[in-house]
């Protein structure tokens, strides 16, 4: 198992983004249904990194350009300090705050709010710096070795411990699957695939669990798509 600090993750990124004390990352996706058939929401984000500090944003519209859900996040020298996520049309809101070694989860659901709090690992992920941890750890992936990360969930108001380990590769991608390392969370939670790009080392697509929730039935569901960056 290999681990790495959150926070020199964070550095590092906010480091290779730009050598001036300013610049602007933008990404943009198209989601699909999990045969990646029908479009149905469509993703961007920015990351902005102003000297010390770094801010990620997100924005997540169906096709009809409704905004289904929002993450923010900001960090200070590497370190988080907070962090957004709504889904406005069923009411749910997220914040993750950092303080005296401490993760507090604050979690809001149909005007009822409820908190909890967690001891902040160094490896703690949130969403927004999934994808640039597993970039950097991509070697490892390729080498068939497991990187181990602790990731917040902020509906559940927890902790969990995660992993990503090697899927496959198909020609000059390689897939790395996302799964829980308590063996009880992994049969109740679906892996994630997250294929990347060996040369470059981007993301190329995300097959699973996405942030937008569907509304089925009169009820908002969780959803699992197939996600391709553009």
């Amino acid at each position: 198992m290999k681990t790495i600090s959150l926070f020199c993750l964070l550095f590092i990124v906010s480091t290779l983004v730009t050598e001036s004390l300013y610049a602007s990352e933008t990404a943009s996706a198209d989601i699909y249904d999990i045969d990646g058939k029908e479009k149905l929401f469509v993703f961007s984000s920015e990351r902005v990194t102003d000297q010390d500090s770094m801010t990620y944003t997100a924005l997540w519209k169906d096709v009809a350009g409704v905004v289904v859900a929002t993450e923010k996040a900001n960090f200070s020298k590497g370190v988080l300090l907070k962090y957004e996520v709504e889904r406005p049309l069923n009411k749910e809101k997220g914040l993750i705050e950092t303080k005296d070694g401490k993760i507090l989860f604050t979690y809001t659901e149909s005007g009822k709010t409820s908190t909890s709090k967690d001891k902040l690992s160094d490896n703690t992920l949130i969403g927004g710096t999934l994808i640039p941890f597993l970039e950097q750890h991509l070697k490892d992936i390729l080498d068939k070795k497991e990187v181990s990360f602790k990731y917040a969930v902020w509906f559940r108001k927890e902790v969990v411990g995660f992993k990503f380990e090697y899927e496959k590769e198909e020609g000059s991608h390689v897939i790395a699957k996302m799964i829980p390392t308590n063996f009880l969370y992994r049969s109740l939670v679906k892996p994630i695939y997250f294929t990347m790009d060996k040369s470059s080392k981007k993301i190329i697509s995300i097959k699973g669990r996405t942030l937008p929730k569907i509304k089925k039935d009169g009820s908002w569901r969780d959803f699992d798509g197939f996600t391709k960056y553009n």
